[in-house]
């Protein structure tokens, strides 16, 4: 049963999703990395993230500058009132622009 469910049912997903995949990122590059490499490329990295390094390349609009009184909280709370694993879920929020990016271009 588990077979069926795993292999047999969802064959041609699983087809589909392949032929997608290689259609974007040719089959031999995929072969310069380990299955723990390729994960990491694809899905991020579990490594604690670095704050400093993340000011240094943000970029701010809508009025927003890095002395903002608004955005010095924001890296105040990220910095002391989140854990490493919260300062993880707040950026995981953030995996589409925000319309606001369209509407000023």
């Amino acid at each position: 049963m588990a077979h069926f469910r795993m292999h047999t049912q969802i064959k041609n997903q699983t087809a589909a999703l392949i032929s997608g995949f290689r259609s974007i990122i040719k089959p031999e590059w995929i072969r310069m990395f380990s299955t723990p490499e390729l994960q990491r490329l694809i899905s991020g990295d579990n490594a604690e993230i670095d704050l400093e390094d993340l000011k240094k390349h943000t970029v701010y609009y809508g009025g927003f500058h890095g002395s903002h009184r608004v955005i010095i909280w924001l890296w105040d709370i990220l910095a002391s009132d989140f854990t490493p694993n919260e300062r993880a879920m707040f950026l995981k929020v953030f995996h589409v622009l925000p319309i606001y990016v369209f509407m000023c271009t």
